[in-house]
């Protein structure tokens, strides 16, 4: 099963589509290069977002869109950007991946971030959740050193794959199983999926590895580091 585990491709939940249309050509061009299951990660921003609203919209955006396309098939789930106390957040695991309790966190643009990663520790540890660490491949060396040393699983975006030199880094990580999944990232035009079919040719026998990765996680599996 070929399955993208990051996509913004729910209509006016975010940026990533403006419409009911943008969606549809994004769900196209997905099916196009493979995909069977995409993950739907709208941004959620605890400083801005109020979570009820959030998934009421999520869930009408959902909904809208499964009534046309009816394949790739389509999980909820959320990029939840991290911000100082989020991790007490009320209802916190309505934002993982559907039927999971995996869910996938950005990284704030910060400096002197240490609550990051005790944020991440109690996400795990208190409120029993499972991080993934959406795309990895843009975080800072020093940052990325720190996560990858955590027991969290992590994501690369395809489009790493089209630099030589994130290419190279990415491709250590995945061969050491350092980073366990693949998403798009997709927005607008969804361009991002003829990264995302590249990328799987590069990665060879590894992307057995990682789409199995995928599937175990949206079956709420075990997965070891």
């Amino acid at each position: 099963m070929v399955i993208d585990m990051h996509a913004h491709i729910l209509p006016k939940t975010d940026h990533g589509s403006d419409s009911m249309e943008c969606s549809i050509q994004q769900c196209k061009k997905a099916a196009a290069a493979g995909v069977e299951t995409i993950v739907a990660t709208p941004h959620f921003y605890m400083d801005i977002d109020i979570i009820d609203y959030f998934l009421m919209r999520r869930e009408e955006a959902y909904i809208n869109l499964t009534k046309t396309v009816k394949y790739p098939k389509i999980l909820k789930a959320a990029e939840v950007t991290l911000f100082p106390g989020i991790e007490k957040l009320d209802r916190l695991d309505e934002l993982c991946i559907e039927g999971t309790d995996y869910i996938l966190l950005e990284m704030p643009n910060t400096t002197g971030d240490d609550w990051v990663y005790q944020s991440i520790f109690e996400i795990k540890g208190k409120r029993g959740l499972r991080p993934i660490i959406a795309h990895i491949d843009r975080c800072s060396k020093e940052k990325a050193k720190r996560l990858l040393e955590m027991d969290v699983l992590i994501q690369v975006n395809a489009a790493a794959f089209t630099s030589f030199k994130k290419s190279y880094y990415v491709m250590k990580l995945f061969k050491k199983n350092k980073v366990h999944v693949l998403g798009s990232d997709a927005h607008g035009f969804a361009d991002e999926y003829l990264d995302f079919h590249q990328a799987q040719k590069k990665l060879g026998s590894l992307a057995d590895t990682v789409m199995s990765n995928a599937e175990r996680i949206i079956h709420n599996e075990f997965i070891k580091k």
